[in-house]
């Protein structure tokens, strides 16, 4: 899954957020041919990556819970 953000203040810098299902899935996308030359063609660089959990509302519980999935950000300036 991929979202691209756009700043409302400066419109030339782009947020990728995307999401993987493990970190293998992760370096196998930046391995990948077509990410190479999307990197290689200037218009990105990979500024950040770290992991994050989803959390989601256990109504009953009344607590956040873990997803047990793991997210990379890549925003871009």
């Amino acid at each position: 899954m991929a979202v691209a953000l756009q700043d409302k203040e400066n419109p030339r810098r782009f947020i990728f957020w995307e999401r993987y299902e493990d970190k293998a899935a992760f370096e196998q996308h930046f391995q990948a041919e077509h990410t190479q030359r999307f990197i290689n063609s200037g218009l990105t660089d990979l500024v950040q990556a770290f992991e994050t959990q989803l959390l989601i509302w256990k109504k009953r519980r009344r607590r956040w819970r873990p997803l047990r999935r793991m997210t990379y950000s890549s925003p871009r300036d």
